[in-house]
């Protein structure tokens, strides 16, 4: 599933860098002529076009401002795709998921995510910089240079339509071209970044919950079978089977799903602890020693650092997910995420 993820981000990241490509040179191409030919008529194709008409503007205006959006739509997806990559490639390498710029390790999967996407130039380098490595601040940096940009562009269209056309604009309607443009762009970041920042994150976190769960349930089933412990459910007991299966939990996105399997997993294992517990307990008035509760001490280890592994998984606010997901910071003493996050734009130390 992972190397399908892999190809699959590295095939589309491409693809979403060439549709950057066109649609930039069209922006800029349009902008050129309609500069060039401001008061004559022009042609594309078969199409004749007279730029001194107010139809003919606000034509320009409208293929603009979309063209500009699906850009940064496209930006946002890069941008998380080499996150993908990324994550990816630093779990394979053992490597947490810090912030380069804080970071005293070398990021092989940086390295990496180089030999993948080197083919190409404008939206890879202006992702990744020179130094290979997907940055959300170099990302925000580009996305609102960029978003400026554009929206210069198409206010220059509506100032021409206004200042060279019968057609008069008011300020209410630069006003709510403003905000459309912003909303717009906010909604992308939202929608793309954001939120899909948030579910890499709880991925992550599942796929760390799933490395202790098969160690767990092989001492609860150990458990069961020399009359320890019991099963609390039926469904329990079938989750546990299913466990056995490796790549069972990983191969599985519904994470909503998983959770719930989880925690009914999670209430078996708090059951097995108290019963083990009471195991060990019970061997010590009778003997008066614990040389022979070792294995029930063992697995009640495993037990306990799954439980302790569950509860870490689900302490956790959206915002503190989107930061984590992107390498800003991973440790608990960062107290304010606010001013870390601020720090971090600024280029400071955090």
């Amino acid at each position: 599933m992972k190397n399908f993820a892999l190809t699959q981000s590295v095939a589309t990241i491409r693809n979403l860098n060439k549709l950057i490509q066109r649609d930039i040179l069209i922006i800029f191409s349009l902008f050129i002529i309609h500069y060039l030919h401001g008061s004559s008529t022009i042609q594309f194709s078969y199409i004749n076009m007279n730029i001194s008409q107010p139809e003919a503007n606000i034509t320009i205006f409208i293929i603009n401002s979309l063209l500009s959006i699906s850009t940064m739509a496209h930006l946002c997806k890069i941008y998380i795709l080499q996150k993908t990559i990324d994550s990816i490639l630093k779990n394979s390498f053992g490597i947490p998921n810090v912030s380069d710029e804080s970071a005293f390790l070398i990021n092989i999967s940086t390295t990496e995510s180089a030999y993948f996407l080197s083919d190409n130039f404008i939206s890879d380098f202006i992702i990744t910089g020179s130094e290979r490595i997907p940055s959300l601040r170099r990302f925000i940096y580009v996305f609102t240079i960029l978003s400026m940009l554009f929206l210069l562009l198409s206010l220059y269209y509506a100032l021409v339509t206004n200042a060279n056309t019968n057609f008069k604009i008011s300020i209410y309607t630069f006003a709510i071209i403003l905000i459309a443009y912003t909303t717009s762009l906010a909604t992308l970041f939202i929608s793309i970044v954001y939120k899909r920042s948030i579910i890499g994150e709880k991925k992550n976190r599942l796929s760390k919950l799933v490395r202790n769960i098969g160690i767990a349930n092989k001492s609860i089933q150990l458990q069961i079978l020399y009359k320890k412990t019991h099963w609390i459910s039926t469904e329990s007991e079938i989750f546990s089977g299913m466990l056995k299966n490796s790549n069972f939990l990983i191969n599985l996105y519904d994470i909503k799903g998983i959770n719930k399997k989880i925690e009914i997993f999670y209430t078996q294992a708090v059951k097995s602890v108290e019963d083990i517990k009471n195991e060990i307990e019970r061997i010590y008035k009778n003997t008066q020693s614990f040389a022979d509760t070792n294995d029930l001490t063992q697995h009640l280890g495993y037990l306990e650092r799954f439980i302790e592994d569950y509860k870490d998984s689900q302490e956790y606010n959206d915002y503190q997910l989107f930061l984590e997901y992107n390498g800003i910071f991973i440790y608990q003493e960062n107290k304010n995420k606010v001013i870390t996050f601020l720090k971090y734009l600024l280029g400071k130390t955090i």
